[in-house]
């Protein structure tokens, strides 16, 4: 099964160091401990979110744009796509991040990818 791992950072001030040496050196001996274990297939790190947009989508309005992250949403600063046999495994590697932005309690948020062939998730 594929995951994609997402590290958000915690707050404001996290997000201002995310270019900070250490956080990036923090990041690459975690996702070369992924490739070592042979369950990495992807990873990317982000800019800032200042440098993004937030579109939010609407079936009446269209869409509309705004600068930057949406207010009071975690921020992702940085992703990985793992293949690994459960959610329960990829959770596991999720632990072992040591996460660069320890003050500002980052969280890594687990998924699955829909895979070719899953039926369509239900509808509540």
């Amino acid at each position: 099964m594929r995951f994609m791992l997402m590290l958000e950072a915690g707050d404001a001030a996290a997000r201002d160091r995310a270019d900070d040496a250490v956080a990036t050196a923090a990041l690459a001996r975690y996702g070369a401990r992924l490739l070592d274990a042979g369950v990495l297939l992807e990873t990317a790190r982000l800019r800032p979110a200042a440098h993004g947009a937030t579109v939010w989508l609407s079936d009446s309005r269209g869409a509309r744009v705004d600068a930057g992250p949406a207010p009071s949403d975690g921020v992702v600063e940085c992703c990985w796509l793992v293949e690994v046999r459960s959610l329960e495994e990829a959770i596991e590697w999720a632990r072992r991040c040591i996460g660069p932005f320890a003050d500002a309690q980052p969280r890594i948020v687990v998924r699955p990818l829909v895979e070719t062939g899953d039926a369509p998730p239900a509808r509540t």
